[in-house]
């Protein structure tokens, strides 16, 4: 998975990219600042940004994460200066996540696992009425478990197959983001 840094602290944004090298991801750039950031994005892309919270002059990470958010790239928030205001500002983006500095190798690492974990396997194939329908995980509203029968609830749609939860959840326990 392709990773940008924007981080105002240049010897932070060294650290952080090598610790991404010894993860499976790949480093693919850093801004300074959040002015750098629409400029990057017209010339390059990435899967995840890792953006500081703080970034001096200029917008804030928190403000630039909305271009990330229009272009459907999850974001990791990164601060030294936690405050549960930020906390939960920063929270109100999609796919965004929070890492308090200092953070080691494992914890970013598990982040953006979890991250490259969602991206790859959206999709899962039901049988409804003898035809098989490919739907995708974030579409999916909730399961409803009667007896034998599991209705899944889509935004509008209800497919019921008999089966039991137990069957279901080891179908689907390598690829389902609800396990």
């Amino acid at each position: 998975m392709d990773v940008l840094i924007i981080e105002d602290d240049l010897l932070f944004a060294t650290r952080l990219e090598a610790i991404i090298s010894e993860t499976a991801h790949l480093f693919v750039g850093h801004c300074n600042s959040a002015a750098e950031v629409p400029h990057w994005l017209d010339n390059n892309s990435c899967d995840v940004a890792l953006i500081d919270i703080h970034l001096g002059k200029g917008l804030n990470g928190i403000e630039i994460s909305k271009n990330f958010k229009e272009l459907n790239i999850p974001v990791i928030f990164i601060t030294a200066f936690p405050s549960e205001e930020i906390y939960n500002e920063s929270l109100h983006n999609d796919e965004s996540y929070f890492l308090v500095k200092p953070f080691d190798k494992f914890t970013l690492s598990s982040v953006l696992d979890k991250i490259d974990r969602n991206r790859v396997s959206p999709t899962f194939i039901l049988k409804d009425n003898n035809q098989l329908i490919k739907m995708e995980w974030t579409h999916l509203l909730y399961i409803e478990v009667d007896g034998n029968y599991c209705v899944y609830h889509f935004n509008n749609k209800r497919i019921a197959i008999k089966n039991s939860l137990i069957k279901i959840i080891n179908e689907y326990k390598t690829n389902s983001p609800l396990i």
